[in-house]
Formats: C-alpha cells, sequence, structure tokens
C-alpha cells in the first residue's frame, strides 16, 4: 500500500496535469472565448472531482477513474457513486461556461469581426 506522502505526491502530481491540461485547452482555444470557457471548465469538471474508490477506503481517487473501473468490473451501479458527482459538476460547468457565454464574454466577438472588417486607413 502506498504510504501517506507518496499518496499525496501522486495526488497533487494528478491535480498538476489536470490543471496544465486545463490550461492547455484553454490557451488551445483562445480565439474563441466562449468554447475555451466551456472546455477548460468541463475538463475541470471531469478531471478534479475525488471519489473513494470502494467502501472503508479512507483516500482518494479521481471519479472519472473510479466510475470507469467500477463500471467495467462491476457494472453501472457500483459506479454511481463517483458517477454522481462526475455529472453534478459536469452540469454545474455547462451552466458556468453558458452564463460566462452570455455576459462575460457576449459583446467581445462583435467588437473584434467588426475590427476585421473594418478597412485599413492605411492600405
Amino acid at each position: 500500500m502506498l504510504s501517506e506522502s507518496s499518496y499525496l505526491t501522486a495526488l497533487y502530481v494528478y491535480i498538476g496535469a489536470a490543471l496544465a491540461m486545463m490550461l492547455l485547452l484553454g490557451w488551445w482555444f483562445r480565439r474563441a472565448p466562449g468554447l475555451a470557457s466551456l472546455a477548460v471548465l468541463l475538463s475541470g469538471a471531469l478531471l478534479l472531482p475525488p471519489a473513494y474508490p470502494r467502501d472503508g477506503v479512507e483516500t482518494f481517487a479521481p471519479a472519472l477513474v473510479v466510475a470507469a473501473f467500477q463500471w467495467v468490473n462491476e457494472g453501472r451501479e457500483a459506479a454511481m457513486h463517483a458517477l454522481k458527482p462526475l455529472a453534478a459538476a459536469s452540469v454545474a460547468a455547462v451552466v458556468l461556461a453558458l452564463l460566462w457565454r452570455l455576459t462575460l464574454f457576449r459583446g467581445r466577438r462583435r467588437a473584434v469581426d467588426e475590427e476585421q472588417a473594418a478597412p485599413d486607413p492605411a492600405g
């Protein structure tokens, strides 16, 4: 079994990799802020929630990994305890991305389109 320090190290490495993936997605979709917010929030919602691997275990594992392994090995009912936080986090991510798209990023696309469509005064 893992010692406490190796468990924490593995947990920090996993969280760091998930955050790096979120940053990469944000950079990749930087030209479309609405899509970038959806991609970043949804990837965080799928990668970051924890779940207990089984009853009686005191350590966490990524809920996506727990759900996948339990779904394959023991069926859907065994994976439900890990699927519920994934579903809730995913719905929250989509709602938040939609709200951001409708409020924060609403006027930016029109301004960028108008700037690109404007004739060059020097040209």
